[in-house]
């Protein structure tokens, strides 16, 4: 993906690093997404050793919703402007410090079962999650409890 043509062949269609529509399964927003330590995580340690520096949550959530809106490929088009963070004005909401998605946290179902995953994304009502072993997991969030859809939406919005 070194070259404009390069990494427009990669959108859609037989081996797609973006799948258009669809950032939660889209290989791009997902290695971006990784914990820096994760040697599948970009950019690759190779460019990490040269120096290269893995995208910013602004970034990271600029590229999903890019993928989102249909990863339209048009070098002269105009960059979509990065969505304006959301903060809760109610008084009764405890304010904490915001935790970096890449961190493992537990993650309990609607079943009351948990797991401790990773966040990827939270897109279109489905969630992302990894665990430690590498298994990534998409599922509805509404399966989720009610504290680890709050995780899901805070973490999000980073």
């Amino acid at each position: 993906m070194d070259s404009e043509s390069d990494f427009a062949d990669r959108i859609g269609g037989e081996d797609p690093v973006i799948r258009p529509g669809n950032a939660a399964n889209s290989l791009l927003a997902i290695k971006a997404g990784l914990p820096r330590t994760d040697g599948d995580a970009m950019p690759p340690p190779p460019a990490r050793a040269r120096g290269s520096e893995p995208m910013t949550a602004s970034e990271l959530n600029l590229v999903k919703r890019w993928i989102a809106e249909g990863a339209k490929f048009d070098p002269n088009a105009p960059a979509p402007e990065p969505a304006a963070p959301t903060t809760s004005t109610d008084p009764a909401t405890p304010t904490e410090p915001t935790a970096p998605a890449n961190e493992i946290h537990s993650w309990t179902n609607t079943s009351d079962v948990t797991i401790e995953a990773s966040f990827l994304s939270l897109e279109g009502g489905n969630i992302s999650l990894k665990t430690e072993a590498g298994e990534v997991y998409t599922f509805p969030s509404s399966r989720l409890s009610p504290e680890s859809q709050a995780l899901a939406s805070k973490l999000a919005s980073l």
